[in-house]
């Protein structure tokens, strides 16, 4: 008979670790940080900021006259109220009673104590989740910045489903978040004909803040993400219509056409924005539904996401404020101004819009500083005859990007500043050569690095124009005085972490997106 082992001892032996818990997740709340909290006044779930929109101006009241010359007519300031509306985000947790007893306070019996494990690493859940959402959360997901034409020859035409028309299928490159693009197919959008995965959006001219349109039929269009490929940076889109449209039309979201139809200039992103409904054909209701919340589908929870950085400087309207210029060159044409152009930010792309490569533009100095500039420049009238847009009154102190585009941002300076070389002490022979930085800036401009930061686009942010607004702070729900309840039936309790907020931009025209970068 063989003599004991240690599997035989192994019910009875103690177990020994070395060191707690080691954290593997990122929980980077950086975005989060820079923003200024602000417990603002609410009516309600409703938070009113007051902006000022307009002046008198050279043409009307602040004009030179003659001696004894008739003074100008009486002018007025003009101001809008932005309208911000809380989103609730939640976090929840359960434990049951044995697991509760098993790691209660930690120590010699456990790693950690039910507290950390379960409730405070819930906490930095929640806030992970917000960091993202206050990049890129809402309905703005990203920009496209190409000129294409649809080919509507037979060979490109996509059938829409029962009878739809759909007229061609093009990849742009687009820089933005997938998160909603990967929820959708996660939940099985993709399907031989495709008609499972059409999410219907807007593009939005980043120079006018009008939605884009096509040179023929111009109502009725119905632009779709079809697919999408997140490693190489690209969405596909089609453009579809229940009217009859005309073939070989110039289609897209920037015309090519002639010179009175000259589109979006070089330079000007497009906003891509999900459309709060359901794809339709001819026969009716196809692909996903993204008009409604629901808990089962996680492609529709932009809905009740708070409006992130892209979101504030991108929409057409920021909360129920309507940005956008009179735009006679507009396909359809915009007759008027929306009550605030002044509140239309900077959002430009690296690349020309008229690039026939997917790939992005190199980071370069001369894009940064055009950036930067851009904030404290008057846009001259727009060729479809609405305001440029309006110089903000502060300067950008603060640029995120992507972490790798750091590196990329580095590579610029490696000629110019090489290696940094530690001496020794009293002039002794070289002890240590560093060719890294992690510290960087421009032109004392801070440069602060988040994941939530779409690869390949760089955010120019004064942080003194921006408010996270808050209806609750983040914190555990203990309106009966305990934050831990009993499940019904279950030796269980639980409990849910809450926190009611929205991010909001006072003043866009001080903030810069750059997009259309080479992804790093």
């Amino acid at each position: 008979m063989a003599g004991a082992t240690r599997s035989t001892f192994d019910a009875i032996l103690k177990e020994f670790y070395v060191g707690g818990v080691i954290a593997q997740l990122n929980n980077e709340v950086l975005a989060l940080e820079l923003f200024e909290k602000a417990i603002v006044d609410w009516n309600g779930k409703r938070a009113i900021i007051p902006v000022h929109v307009a002046r008198n101006d050279f043409n009307s009241t602040a004009q030179f006259v003659p001696e004894s010359g008739t003074l100008p007519t009486a002018g007025n300031q003009s101001y809008e109220q932005l309208q911000i509306t809380a989103q609730y985000q939640y976090g929840r947790f359960q434990i049951t009673g044995p697991a509760m007893a098993s790691a209660k306070s930690g120590g010699k019996g456990a790693f950690i104590s039910y507290t950390d494990a379960e409730m405070n690493k819930l906490v930095a859940d929640v806030r992970n989740t917000a960091n993202r959402v206050s990049m890129t959360g809402g309905a703005c997901v990203g920009y496209i910045y190409e000129k294409k034409v649809w080919n509507t020859g037979a060979g490109a035409q996509v059938p829409g489903a029962a009878g739809g028309t759909f007229f061609g299928q093009l990849d742009f490159a687009f820089r933005g978040d997938y998160t909603v693009l990967e929820a959708a197919r996660a939940n099985g959008m993709a399907t031989a004909s495709n008609t499972n995965l059409w999410i219907p959006v807007d593009l939005v001219r980043m120079d006018t803040y009008n939605t884009v349109g096509a040179d023929a039929v111009p109502s009725n269009n119905n632009f779709l993400i079809t697919d999408f490929d997140s490693a190489a940076g690209t969405v596909k889109l089609a453009f579809g219509t229940d009217s009859a449209i005309t073939a070989g039309a110039n289609i897209g979201p920037v015309i090519v056409g002639g010179a009175t139809l000259p589109g979006v200039k070089d330079g000007t992103a497009v906003a891509v924005i999900i459309r709060n409904e359901q794809a339709t054909s001819a026969a009716g209701a196809v692909g996903l539904d993204m008009s409604a919340f629901n808990s089962a589908n996680a492609y529709t929870y932009w809905i009740e996401e708070p409006v992130g950085v892209q979101g504030n400087l991108s929409l057409a309207t920021h909360f129920s404020v309507t940005r956008n210029a009179k735009d006679s060159l507009n396909l359809p044409q915009v007759a008027s101004n929306g009550s605030a152009p002044p509140l239309r930010s900077w959002v430009f792309c690296g690349s020309k819009t008229n690039a026939t490569s997917l790939t992005g533009a190199a980071l370069a100095i001369d894009r940064i500083q055009h950036s930067i500039d851009s904030v404290k420049v008057d846009e001259p009238t727009l060729a479809g005859g609405g305001p440029g847009r309006v110089g903000g009154a502060h300067e950008v102190d603060v640029m995120l990007m992507h972490p790798r585009q750091r590196q990329q941002y580095i590579a610029l300076l490696q000629g110019t500043i090489g290696m940094r070389i530690m001496s020794g002490q009293g002039g002794g022979p070289t002890r240590k050569g560093d060719a890294g930085f992690m510290d960087v800036s421009y032109g004392d401009i801070p440069i602060k690095v988040s994941r939530a930061v779409p690869n390949g686009s760089i955010f120019f942010v004064n942080k003194t124009s921006w408010n996270l607004a808050q209806l609750e702070s983040g914190k555990f729900a203990d309106l009966d005085g305990a934050i831990l309840s009993r499940v019904s039936g279950q030796d269980s309790w639980e409990g849910f972490y809450r926190w009611y907020w929205n991010l909001v931009c006072k003043q866009p025209n001080c903030n810069v997106i750059l997009t259309g970068l080479e992804l790093a």
